[in-house]
């Protein structure tokens, strides 16, 4: 898997979080990466959301609202 970028994304970037939040990461990878299929995966209190850089455009697109605070952090 190539990862290109981590984005923390969501309300502990914005500062609007409660000790309830959880933590919110956009893993950006390769297009040719094989864990991409654009479903978030929770841990814990840490949500992950992979995307490769072809739907992460389209995501961006359609606008995704995740996704556009995740490009401008």
């Amino acid at each position: 898997m190539g990862i290109i970028a981590i984005i923390p994304y969501g309300s502990r970037v914005y500062g609007t979080h409660t000790d309830q939040s959880d933590y919110d990461f956009l893993i950006l990878t390769t297009d040719n990466s094989t864990i991409t299929d654009g479903a978030p995966l929770a841990v814990n209190n840490v949500d992950y959301k992979f995307l490769n850089v072809t739907m992460f455009q389209a995501a961006l697109c359609e606008q995704d609202i995740s996704i556009i605070e995740a490009y401008f952090t």
